[in-house]
């Protein structure tokens, strides 16, 4: 259900989703409550009409649109940083947290947070399948299925993953993608470790062992790029590479 509004410079559009209210104005997404908070802002010296085309919401043209689409953002981060993942404790009891605001060349804001987490086990301290059955109690990157859940596998695909174009900002240190994308993936968490903290499970020479690595990541990220063998699990894909999860391991404590 969805009823647009006349406007003078903007579309205003009011839709009705999952039962919640909402307006959107060339990208700022509000509900009604918020639409109530910000609009004095987006009439400024316009007129709230009824809406009818004889009697139309005027958007002025002096709105700072802009500023309004960074403090609905901020609005929201907050209400979101509160009411899930604080109150609700998704990732943990939160004993303390650090956020920072940043923006993409000066456009759309973006936070960066660290949370501390109440009773989490620490590396090095805990064993390594503690901290990792703890990491993966809240993190996850696996692609929900099309057919599964349909808007999620949307969301993740359109906003959670990094661009096969890349960036200008991935090109900033004169490489195709300074973020090292696309990254290998692998069937199970695990914390990577130099050969001296975990012990060497080949005995190899030391030359011999980085040619051995090189040549698992070698074979791994040819097949990652290999643009005919999209969708397929990560264990096919180490079948393909003709490679094991155990080996991927090892070259990941050799190189990384």
């Amino acid at each position: 259900m969805a009823e647009h509004i006349c406007v003078d410079n903007l579309i205003l559009k009011k839709e009705i989703h999952n039962g919640i209210e909402l307006y959107t104005i060339d990208g700022l997404i509000m509900t009604n409550g918020e639409y109530n908070t910000w609009k004095k802002y987006l009439l400024c010296d316009g007129h709230l009409g009824t809406g009818t085309v004889n009697d139309p919401i005027v958007i002025s043209s002096n709105c700072p649109f802009d500023d309004l689409l960074d403090f609905n953002w901020l609005d929201r981060f907050n209400t979101f940083l509160t009411e899930i993942i604080i109150n609700r404790n998704i990732i943990g009891n939160v004993k303390d947290h650090f956020h920072r605001i940043e923006f993409q060349q000066r456009g759309s804001p973006h936070a960066h947070c660290l949370f501390w987490i109440k009773d989490a086990p620490l590396l090095d301290t805990h064993d390594d399948k503690t901290v990792c059955y703890f990491v993966d109690r809240y993190v996850t990157c696996d692609l929900p299925g099309v057919t599964v859940d349909p808007e999620l596998h949307e969301i993740v695909t359109s906003v959670q993953q990094h661009s096969k174009n890349h960036s200008k900002s991935c090109a900033k240190k004169g490489t195709k993608c300074r973020f090292n994308f696309p990254r290998p993936p692998s069937e199970n968490t695990f914390i990577s470790r130099t050969p001296s903290k975990t012990g060497p499970t080949v005995q190899r020479s030391s030359k011999q062992t980085h040619s051995f690595a090189k040549d698992v990541l070698l074979r791994l990220w040819n097949t990652i790029n290999n643009e005919n063998l999209e969708h397929i699990t990560t264990e096919h894909l180490f079948t393909a590479a003709g490679i094991t999860q155990e080996e991927f391991e090892s070259a990941s404590n050799i190189l990384f």
